[in-house]
């Protein structure tokens, strides 16, 4: 009896976990109500955030932005890509092209710890005008992590499928399929570990 009602528990929990996947996943990819859009000409980093499982293996790092409109005064944090940065503005801050950068993005709420410290940061800096308060900023890799979630689950069922296959198969299975499984189940833990570390 015991181990029926721990069976029904841990069933009840992964659906509950397949739910959340696919329900946020789902609805930050529609959600519209929560975009939003500002027009930018500088940006700076003020925070860099180096992300790890268990401090020993390191999952990259996220950068936050203090991105905003010399005419308006608008300004808003960004979490944003290297790369990206990069690519649209100088070293000291400058846009590399154009009057302004059209951002729109997903608000969404930072981490305690991290949104402490950008208030922080942002306290010290005179004549701004936020656009949301620091404890929110723009992911622009919302996208990136809402499809994630939603790989997760169909890699998850596609992998549950196959190994049941090769479990209930009379004949031996060929290392195609020994090799499929595996790669299936090592970008499900990748995908996994950016979801529980990076989002």
């Amino acid at each position: 009896m015991k181990d029926k009602a721990k069976s029904i528990f841990l069933w009840i929990l992964l659906v509950a976990f397949v739910c959340y996947l696919v329900g946020t996943g789902v609805y930050d990819l529609l959600n519209k109500k929560d975009l939003v859009t500002i027009q930018v000409d500088r940006a700076v980093e003020i925070l860099e955030v180096e992300q790890s499982v268990n401090g020993l293996i390191p999952m990259g790092k996220d950068h936050y932005y203090l991105a905003g409109n010399s005419a308006t005064g608008e300004t808003i944090i960004l979490r944003a890509a290297k790369s990206w940065y990069q690519k649209n503005f100088s070293e000291d801050g400058d846009l590399r092209s154009g009057d302004t950068l059209t951002v729109t993005s997903l608000a969404k709420r930072c981490d305690f710890d991290v949104a402490r410290e950008l208030e922080n940061r942002v306290m010290q800096v005179e004549g701004i005008s936020m656009v949301l308060s620091p404890d929110y900023c723009l992911a622009l890799s919302f996208r990136f992590f809402a499809i994630a979630k939603i790989l997760i689950v169909v890699l998850g069922i596609v992998g549950a499928l196959m190994v049941y296959k090769i479990a209930k198969s009379d004949h031996e299975v060929g290392p195609a399929w020994r090799k499929t499984v595996l790669l299936l189940a090592i970008l499900w833990l990748i995908l996994m570990l950016i979801i529980l570390y990076r989002q």
